[in-house]
């Protein structure tokens, strides 16, 4: 099998498991992707690094790291935001504001 036709069956594989139709709280959905996301790049990362592929997969691999690293930093955002979205977080994190307001 080539090099494409790989790509195009991972590419149908990837759409496939994200069906926006399963029926989950949102959180435990973004988690579920996620799970997905990380084998995706585990996959694409070895792509990436396979000497066997033309330069040009190679670099496509590498592109769908990037890719596939900024969805899941996305989507980690978003749980985190679902999370503490009624807290102010500085008082979350212990920071006290007023030493803050006092240097500037």
């Amino acid at each position: 099998m080539d090099a494409n036709a790989t790509s195009r069956m991972l590419l149908e594989k990837l759409v496939d498991d994200f069906d926006v139709r399963t029926e989950m709280p949102n959180q435990e959905y973004l988690e579920y992707q996620l799970g997905k996301l990380d084998e995706a790049l585990v996959s694409y990362r070895a792509q990436s690094k396979n000497p066997k592929l033309a330069a040009k997969d190679r670099a496509r691999a590498r592109d769908r790291v990037q890719a596939v690293t900024g969805m899941i930093k996305g989507i980690k955002f978003s749980i985190s935001f679902w999370l503490h979205k009624d807290q102010d977080l500085l008082k979350l994190e212990d920071i006290d504001t007023k030493s803050e307001n006092s240097i500037n």
